[in-house]
C-alpha cells in the first residue's frame, strides 16, 4: 500500500514540480539565519507550493536539547523531523506528523501544535535522543491568509546532554558502598 502511495506521489510530484517553491537550506547549528516566506499561514496550511515554508537541514552530532528560536512579526510554526529532505518538488508536508516524499521518509520528532503556534518571538525546546540528519520546517502560522512576504530570523542550537565525570561516578559508587557497609554493620550488631 505504501509503495502504491509513493508511486502516486511520484506522479503528482512530476506533474507539479514546476510550481513547488519551498526552500531547502543546508544549515549549521549555532548560526542565525534570516529568510522570507510568502503568506502568513504556510506552515499552518502545510503549503509547499508558494514559497510559504522553508526547510533547514542540520547534522546533529550529539544527543541533547535542541533550542529553536524564531523571531518574526507574525506567528510562526516550527516542526522537526529525523531525516533529510533533499527534493522540494511537490512535497506533501505534515506539520505535526511523519511525511514522505518520493525520495525519503521523515519522522516527526516534535514541534509546535498546529492549534497553538508560536507568536512572534518564541523558543521551542526539543529533546533530541540520537545523532543524525534532521530537517526543520518553518513557516507562517498566523491563520489570517494575509498575502505578501514576511521576514523571520531563526537560530538553532544544540545543548549537549551532560555526561558525569569519572571522578563523580567514583564518589557516588563509594558513597553507596559505604552506606551499604554501614547498614550491614548495624544489622550485625543488633
Amino acid at each position: 500500500m505504501k509503495n502504491c502511495i509513493k508511486m502516486s506521489l511520484a506522479a503528482l510530484m512530476l506533474t507539479v514540480s514546476g510550481i513547488a517553491n519551498s526552500a531547502i537550506i543546508s544549515a549549521d547549528l549555532d548560526t542565525t539565519y534570516t529568510g522570507d516566506v510568502f503568506g502568513d499561514s504556510g506552515w499552518l496550511d502545510e503549503d509547499t507550493f508558494n514559497d510559504a515554508i522553508d526547510f533547514y537541514v542540520f547534522d546533529i552530532r550529539n544527543a541533547g536539547e535542541l533550542s529553536i528560536d524564531v523571531v518574526s512579526d507574525i506567528a510562526f510554526g516550527a516542526s522537526l523531523y529525523l531525516g533529510e529532505i533533499t527534493e522540494e518538488a511537490g512535497i506533501v508536508f505534515d506539520n505535526d506528523g511523519d511525511f514522505f516524499t518520493f525520495f525519503e521518509d521523515l519522522t516527526y520528532v516534535g514541534g509546535l501544535s498546529a492549534l497553538l503556534p508560536a507568536f512572534g518571538n518564541d523558543t521551542l525546546l526539543i529533546n533530541v535522543m540520537m545523532p543524525g540528519i534532521y530537517t526543520l520546517a518553518v513557516g507562517g502560522a498566523e491563520g489570517l491568509g494575509l498575502p505578501g512576504e514576511f521576514s523571520y530570523s531563526l537560530s538553532v542550537s544544540n545543548a549537549v546532554a551532560a555526561v558525569p565525570e569519572p571522578r563523580t561516578v567514583f564518589l557516588m559508587a563509594a558513597f553507596i558502598l559505604a552506606m551499604g557497609a554501614l547498614r550491614r554493620h548495624q544489622q550485625l550488631n543488633r
